[in-house]
């Protein structure tokens, strides 16, 4: 489900119904989350489980993680038992990164945050400001993190680490369909 919200505004989180979209910031109170990274602001362009885990952490230790979604939302939103866990306590900003005031707004974010963490593919990364030089020009004392399903210079840098790549790649769904059958999603027992 798309989210709701102007570009860059803030917004608490709704993932206790993964289907809707995030209400504005102050509509549900805060939340006192206190512990060892209480304070500490993580900007969080992570999407699919990997990522969104890693800030999932970071949020249960106190930080006030801000989850950065796309108009039309994560990959993930639409699968509760996959998303609602991984972005518990977390808050929300929507950013369509095809907006002109896009880049500004993703500064401003960067700019105001201890840590940023992402997701993307190296290209994606740069073309979106992302990458380690622009971020440090931007905000020099954020720690940057970034995840990937290959590591960066395997030649597999650019291939996007998703689910069903990644199970295709290790041969999962051929075990999975075996004999004659055909290769089939893998399932949760």
């Amino acid at each position: 489900a798309p989210l709701s919200g102007a570009q860059g505004e803030l917004l608490d989180p709704a993932w206790r119904d993964p289907s809707g979209p995030p209400r504005k910031a102050g509509s549900r109170g805060k939340q006192a989350l206190h512990g060892p990274l209480h304070g500490v602001r993580v900007a969080d362009f992570a999407r699919g489980l990997a990522g969104p885990t890693c800030t999932e952490y970071l949020a249960q230790m106190g930080a006030d993680v801000i989850k950065v979604e796309a108009p039309e939302g994560d990959i993930h939103r639409g699968h509760g038992l996959n998303f609602v866990p991984h972005n518990v306590g977390k808050r929300g900003m929507c950013i369509d990164f095809r907006a002109k005031d896009s880049p500004e707004v993703r500064r401003a974010l960067v700019r105001s945050a201890a840590v940023v963490f992402a997701s993307f593919r190296p290209r994606a990364m740069a073309a979106l400001g992302l990458d380690a030089a622009t971020l440090s020009q931007v905000n020099p004392n954020a720690i940057c993190a970034w995840l990937s399903g290959y590591g960066e210079g395997t030649g597999w840098q650019d291939v996007a680490g998703l689910d069903p790549i990644l199970h295709s790649l290790g041969g999962t769904y051929a075990v999975q369909g075996g004999g004659a059958q055909s290769p089939m999603f893998f399932n949760f027992a």
